[in-house]
């Protein structure tokens, strides 16, 4: 937070980074750092991928939006899971599940820009807007009767998929996409490489506040293009 602080106090004592002519600029980021439900805990690969658009507002200000994708969040917390294996258990049936979460995102908000100085200019963003949460679990057959199964079939191989089955039986729910509040914040430098295009390295910290909270943070990366 030191860190963002300085970059704050940068952008604002300078002059702009940004010619007069130029308007905004576009850029594809990209993230690679962790989530967790709990804050800054864990480092478990909730790398992910999007595009920012930033237009002028004032002499260091920018407007900015982001859509993008987080391609894997920290494992979803599955008491439905846990309860429904026991049950099936119970039952006569073994299987094993798999947990994945991944969330498309969208968030508006500022981007304060400071000067270059050696090629280089620092910022800090801060936005808000909407997480798509995408979970999925997969049920493995792992030993014992399949609902359904006729009498006498051959059982299927130890790791064949059967969530299809075992949810058309009624046992278990598919886990349902839902949307949640994203508040997103960090801080970072853009580098001059040529006429019109940067480079950008920085840090984001953003909080998903679902039904259990995850935390995500994360080293930045870009490329853009000023118009």
């Amino acid at each position: 937070m030191k860190t963002i602080g300085w970059l704050i106090v940068a952008a604002l004592t300078a002059s702009p980074a940004f010619a007069d002519s130029e308007r905004g600029y576009v850029e594809a980021t990209g993230s690679l750092g962790g989530s967790s439900a709990s804050l800054f805990s864990g480092w478990l690969g909730s790398d992910s991928g999007g595009a920012q658009v930033g237009v002028r507002a004032t002499k260091h200000l920018f407007v900015i939006g982001e859509l993008g994708k987080y391609k894997s969040l920290q494992p979803i917390q599955q008491p439905a899971v846990d309860s429904a294996i026991s049950n099936l258990s119970a039952s006569g049936l073994d299987v094993t599940s798999n947990s994945h979460l991944s969330s498309g995102y969208g968030f508006g908000g500022v981007r304060v820009q400071g000067s270059t100085m050696h090629r280089m200019a620092p910022y800090v963003l801060g936005g808000v807007g909407l997480a798509h949460l995408t979970p999925s679990v997969t049920l493995m057959y792992a030993d014992g009767t399949l609902p359904g199964a006729d009498d006498g079939a051959p059982p299927p191989s130890t790791g064949t998929d059967v969530t299809t089955t075992i949810v058309t039986s009624g046992l278990f729910t598919a886990p349902a996409t839902s949307n949640a509040m994203l508040l997103s914040l960090g801080g970072g430098a853009t580098f001059d490489i040529a006429r019109h295009l940067t480079a950008d390295v920085g840090y984001r910290w953003s909080r998903i506040n679902a039904d259990t909270p995850i935390a995500t943070q994360g080293v930045t990366f870009g490329v853009g293009a000023r118009f």
